[in-house]
């Protein structure tokens, strides 16, 4: 009896012991080799991060929104209130604004935001998410589980799409994994008489990451995040333990404080704030659109399944692991997969379900994803059968890489035959990587998970290959940028650019400046007098957002949009002669 209770009271592998135990059978490497080989993780998380970040991936409407916001800011020597096309953008709170504002400032502060600025604070911060997911591996489960779990990470579909993005969702998703892992450290060192002061900071950093997490996106994440921690550790028989070392008290008025200061300043400052944050949180709980039997559907436990690839081979057996007997999920992991669970369940009940909603639980995910398969390697060992586990990442690495070279010319009509040297690169990461795997003693020397560290570092190179010719990515962006070019060149700095029935993001930010928007045709007919004629942007794809036939207009520009062909259309009409 008293070994279950032991069992049950910690969370943590050989709790006051540094670094933890291995997980089972397996060949774990030394400190030195395992330092290396977090090394090589970071090294790829980074290659991953920042190829292709700049010019050669054009920024997309929700990127737009980002980029074109913060120029405005620049332009108003604003940084309170956000402004998108001279109206107020108060959708989003400005935590990614002001980041995108400081890099530009540190990279010149030309007042002109250029794609790579705008991505810049969620590459850093998917480097950092690498980082935290070797952290919380690490001290939950073993120190081989974390550093799969951030090569992993660094690799994975979720990781590849939002560092590339200017969106908030990758620092918003760093800042909430930073709040679990000052959870994680502050129960931790809670167990240690010597360590509490330090016990104590964890807990606060947590609340205070939280808090920023909120300033980025909202508390969408953060609130069910610590709802799942709490339930977890109420099911593992020890949750006073767990409310003691988070700090409630002085927590939430810490969280309070950094998430709400901007959100009462503007409130003051623009009174219809409160109903723009209503419709955007609460009313999205409060007025389910849709039947309440899609409920039923759980869509949050397989659509963000997505964010996992290539290495969602080993999600069935994570997510199920509670009630297998032979890969039954370990204590520390099992706390992960309570939020993960609290997270998928109440956000069920919002409207507009987005799979990337979860991209803050990616850590939890790969942490759980590792320990499965360290525990299926664990098995294979004992039955002499390490050669499966060796030919399963053998098998991503080398299907990743002949996926790279087809969509590494996938855009060759824009950027040209394929070098060879690309080729080269993608192919010879493979090559080394069987060729590595097929020498026992460097197996024995890196350990049983310095295979899937390889694995991940030969497949980083992949990735980085496709991004720097946008393989991953649809042709459209470069139509975009393309039509507003022209736009740009053909009106001139001083003509007056119009939208006809669409916000026109992308064009706003790539003829920098804001393009006013007309639904109703007696206001444009009146713009269009006052001005002396004007330009206007018309999507040709509805016929009900033709001009209206009394305008004297001339068409100027008509431009495909990927697969659509003559989308996008540029008139000049003259005021009325009446």
């Amino acid at each position: 009896m008293l070994a279950v209770k032991q069992q049950r009271t910690h969370i943590f592998p050989a709790a006051l012991r540094c670094p933890p135990e291995p997980v089972g059978l397996l060949v774990v490497p030394s400190r030195r080799v395992w330092l290396w080989l977090v090394t090589l993780v970071m090294l790829a998380s980074a290659l991953v991060s920042f190829s292709g970040l700049g010019s050669v991936m054009p920024l997309d409407a929700h990127e737009v929104f980002v980029a074109r916001t913060c120029e405005e800011m620049i332009a108003r020597g604003e940084w309170m209130v956000p402004y998108f096309n001279d109206e107020p953008r108060l959708k989003k709170p400005p935590l990614e604004y002001w980041l995108v504002l400081t890099t530009n400032t540190v990279t010149g502060g030309d007042a002109i935001i250029t794609e790579f600025e705008a991505r810049v604070p969620p590459a850093i911060a998917g480097i950092l998410m690498s980082a935290m997911a070797i952290m919380i591996g690490t001290m939950l489960v073993g120190r081989e589980v974390g550093l799969l779990a951030g090569a992993m990470v660094a690799t994975s579909s979720g990781y590849i799409t939002y560092t590339h993005s200017a969106r908030p969702e990758m620092v918003y998703a760093a800042l909430c994994i930073a709040g679990i892992l000052g959870l994680v450290c502050a129960e931790r060192w809670a167990l240690d008489p010597g360590r509490r002061k330090r016990a104590m900071i964890a807990a606060l950093l947590a609340w205070a990451f939280f808090g920023l997490a909120t300033l980025t996106k909202g508390p969408q994440l953060p609130i069910p995040i610590l709802i799942g921690w709490l339930i977890g550790a109420w099911h593992g028989g020890h949750f006073w333990q767990t409310v003691r070392s988070c700090r409630p008290i002085v927590g939430v008025v810490l969280y309070l404080v950094i998430s709400l200061c901007w959100f009462v300043a503007i409130w003051i400052m623009i009174p219809d704030a409160g109903e723009i944050w209503h419709n955007e949180t609460i009313k999205r709980y409060a007025e389910h659109g849709d039947s309440w039997f899609t409920l039923l559907d759980p869509y949050y436990l397989y659509r963000p399944l997505a964010l996992l690839v290539p290495w969602v081979f080993f999600a069935p057996g994570a997510m199920v692991g509670p009630w297998l007997k032979q890969f039954k999920t370990k204590p520390g992991a099992m706390r992960l997969w309570w939020i993960v669970l609290a997270a998928a369940i109440l956000l069920s009940f919002s409207r507009g379900r987005r799979w990337y909603y979860m991209l803050p639980l990616l850590v939890p995910y790969m942490v759980l994803l590792a320990s499965t398969a360290i525990q299926i390697a664990d098995y294979l060992k004992e039955r002499r059968a390490m050669w499966v586990w060796n030919l399963l990442f053998a098998i991503h690495a080398v299907a990743i890489a002949i996926v790279a070279v087809a969509m590494s010319t996938r855009h060759d009509d824009r950027f040209g035959t394929t070098p060879v040297v690309l080729l080269v690169a993608v192919c010879a990461a493979a090559v080394v990587y069987l060729a590595l795997l097929s020498v026992p003693r460097l197996r024995r020397t890196i350990g049983t998970v310095g295979v899937g560290v390889l694995a991940c570092a030969s497949v980083s190179v992949s990735f980085a290959v496709v991004e720097s010719r946008m393989g991953l990515w649809r042709a459209n962006r470069l139509d975009e940028r393309d039509f507003s070019l022209l736009v740009a060149e053909a009106v001139g700095p001083g003509g007056v650019l119009l939208g006809w029935r669409d916000m026109w993001e992308e064009q706003q930010y790539y003829t920098h400046r804001t393009i006013p928007l007309f639904v109703e045709a007696d206001a444009l007919t009146d713009k269009i007098n006052t001005s002396s004629g004007a330009w206007i942007l018309v999507d040709a794809r509805n016929k009900e957002n033709a001009l209206p036939e009394t305008l004297d207009s001339t068409l100027i520009i008509r431009h495909d949009n990927g697969k659509t062909e003559g989308q996008f259309e540029l008139w000049r009409v003259e005021p009325s002669q009446e």
